[in-house]
């Protein structure tokens, strides 16, 4: 139904095999609405949202186990990262664990991560865009974080959704998110800044 459904999986006995409803709306990964992941089921109870998170790749892995993730300790490894996960081996300003998390090399300084800000017009409203880039096999977790005046920041998913998770072929996918207020010249300034741990 495009909207979530019941879905009963039966053998040739017509006996259940699963029997249980999803959705696509928040808490269910809201990126697997539509955004080219689909969902993988990592719980036990197939009605809970919990159980279930977006693939990392587009269009899931039919047939095969996806890859697991990467703890930042295997990676500082494999990079030869000489000091620690606060640390900043190449002098770029960002930590050694966001160029982890961002998918950029920690010993070389022209490869620092950024986002993007910008404006995506649906039905004559504008909205305010954001991208950037993530490493795949991350661990971890990100948030967006809106202030007005740069002091106060506010967490609140349901301000935001993941719009496209585009993979770049290289390890990383290019992540934009939108806010999910319309915004015009009268609009008060808004501030974005992204939260991982």
């Amino acid at each position: 139904s495009n909207d979530g459904e019941q879905l009963s999986v039966i053998d040739n006995g017509l006996d259940k095999i699963f029997d249980f409803t999803y959705n696509d709306q928040m808490p269910w990964p809201k990126v697997a609405d539509g955004g080219g992941s689909s969902l993988i089921l990592v719980g036990q109870v197939l009605n809970e949202p919990s159980s279930w998170v977006a693939s990392r790749n587009q269009g899931g892995s039919p047939g095969e186990i996806e890859v697991e993730t990467i703890p930042y300790t295997e990676w500082a490894l494999q990079k030869a990262v000489q000091g620690g996960p606060e640390d900043d081996d190449d002098g770029d300003t960002i930590s050694n664990y966001l160029e982890y998390y961002f998918g950029s090399r920690p010993d070389l300084a022209t490869d620092a991560p950024f986002a993007h800000a910008g404006i995506q017009n649906i039905g004559g409203s504008n909205y305010l865009t954001l991208s950037f880039s993530r490493n795949v096999l991350a661990g971890g977790s990100l948030k967006v974080q809106l202030s007005s005046d740069l002091r106060i920041w506010t967490t609140d998913p349901a301000m935001f959704e993941i719009i496209s998770n585009f993979d770049n072929g290289d390890g990383t996918a290019e992540v934009t998110v939108r806010y999910l207020r319309s915004i015009d010249d009268e609009s008060k300034k808004v501030f974005l800044r992204l939260f991982v741990n």
